[in-house]
């Protein structure tokens, strides 16, 4: 039997705790059902996270909306930095770094 892989969610909370060896990544992530995908909230967390690729195929991708503070993110296509109300659309498939750079 194939192992099932873990849900968005639950990579994203696997991704913050990585990025803080044996410290807790200081982050709340929520998640919610939203049509065919789901909606992740994320409060606090370390100053910078890396994320792998979610599929190696292509086909997924994440909507940020930036609600408070700032930060940088890093994508091989290029970097782009979000202020409060700014939103990007990223691939999933590609290696994504984020940077607080914003209370």
């Amino acid at each position: 039997m194939g192992r099932e892989e873990p849900s968005p969610c639950e990579q994203l909370r696997g991704g913050l705790e990585a990025a803080t060896p044996g410290r807790p990544p200081r982050a709340v992530v929520s998640s919610h059902p939203l049509g065919a995908g789901e909606m992740m909230m994320i409060e606090g967390g370390p100053l910078r996270s890396v994320h792998a690729p979610r599929s190696e195929t292509g086909g997924g991708h994440a909507v940020l909306l930036q609600l408070e503070g700032g930060c940088v993110i890093e994508q091989p296509a290029g970097v782009c930095e979000l202020t409060p109300g700014s939103m990007v659309i990223l691939d999933d498939s590609k290696r994504t770094v984020r940077t607080v750079t914003g209370a």
